[in-house]
C-alpha cells in the first residue's frame, strides 16, 4: 500500500500530489499546474460545503420569524424584517454556492487539459472512476453550468431585447433570476430553467465524485513520489541505469 494509499483512507479529499521536479520542460511546468488545480479542486469542495452549512444555520435562525409572522403576534412587522434579512442572506450564500460549482467544472477541465500535455504522466492515470464521477457530478448539478453564468453576468444577460426574448420563457414575459425554493437554485437561461441544490445531499454527492477523481491521480502520485528521492537541492538527478553503473568488472 503506497503513501497515498494510506493518506485517503483517512481523508479521501486530500488531493494527490504531483511532483513536477522529477519531469523536464515543458511537461515540468505543465505538471506544476496539473498540481496546483488539483489542490484548488479540493478546495472548492470545502467552500460548497460552508455554503451548505451557512444555508443550515440561516434556516434555524429563520424558522422563529416565520412561526411569528404565522401567528397574530404583535412582533410580526419585526418578524418580517427579520425574515427578509435571512431570505436575502440565504439567497447570497446561494450565488456563492452557484459560482463556486462553476468554479469547480472550471478547473476540472484545466485539470484534463494539463494532463493531456503531460505524456509522462497521462499514461499513468486510472481511468476507471471518471465515469462514475463524472455520473455523479452531473446528476448533483444539472444546471450548474447556466446557473453560475446568471450569476457571474446577471448585468449582461438584459442588456439588448435579443438577450431578453432568449432568455425568458417561450411565449412569455416571465424570467426568473436566481430564485431559491427552499434550497433549490433556479434561473432561466436560453428559455430553459437550469437549477440545482444546495444540499448535505448535493455536497456528499460532491464529496463522492471528487474523491474518485483524486483516486485516478493516485499511480500518478506514487510514479512522483518515488522519483523524487532522486531530488537534491531542489534538482532532479535521475536514476542510474545499468550501463551508468557499469559491469562491476575491475579493469
Amino acid at each position: 500500500m503506497s503513501f497515498g494509499d494510506v493518506r485517503r483512507n483517512f481523508d479521501p479529499l486530500f488531493p494527490p500530489r504531483v511532483i513536477h521536479l522529477v519531469l523536464e520542460e515543458p511537461e515540468r511546468s505543465h505538471a506544476a499546474l496539473l498540481g496546483h488545480n488539483l489542490f484548488t479542486l479540493g478546495t472548492l469542495v470545502g467552500h460548497f460545503e460552508q455554503a451548505v452549512s451557512l444555508i443550515t444555520y440561516l434556516d434555524e435562525q429563520r424558522a422563529p420569524h416565520r412561526a411569528a409572522m404565522a401567528s397574530d403576534s404583535l412582533e410580526w412587522v419585526s418578524s418580517a424584517e427579520q425574515n427578509r434579512k435571512f431570505v436575502e442572506w440565504k439567497m447570497l450564500t446561494a450565488r456563492v454556492a452557484a459560482l463556486t460549482i462553476g468554479n469547480y467544472a472550471e478547473t476540472w477541465q484545466v485539470i484534463c487539459a494539463q494532463l493531456s500535455k503531460c505524456p509522462t504522466l497521462a499514461p499513468l492515470q486510472d481511468r476507471t472512476p471518471l465515469k462514475e464521477a463524472t455520473r455523479l457530478f452531473r446528476t448533483a448539478f444539472p444546471g450548474h453550468d447556466a446557473a453560475r453564468h446568471a450569476v457571474a453576468h446577471a448585468g449582461k444577460l438584459f442588456d439588448h431585447p435579443d438577450k431578453w426574448a432568449r432568455h425568458r420563457w417561450p411565449g412569455t414575459n416571465i424570467y426568473i433570476n436566481q430564485m431559491m425554493a427552499d434550497r433549490s437554485v433556479s434561473s432561466t437561461v436560453n428559455g430553459e430553467t437550469a437549477s440545482f441544490d444546495v444540499t448535505p445531499h448535493s455536497l456528499e454527492a460532491l464529496r463522492q465524485a471528487t474523491a474518485l477523481r483524486f483516486r485516478s491521480y493516485q499511480p500518478i502520485e506514487d510514479h512522483t513520489m518515488t522519483l523524487s528521492r532522486y531530488i537534491s537541492n531542489g534538482v532532479f538527478k535521475p536514476p542510474p541505469t545499468v550501463d551508468d553503473k557499469g559491469s562491476g568488472v575491475a579493469g
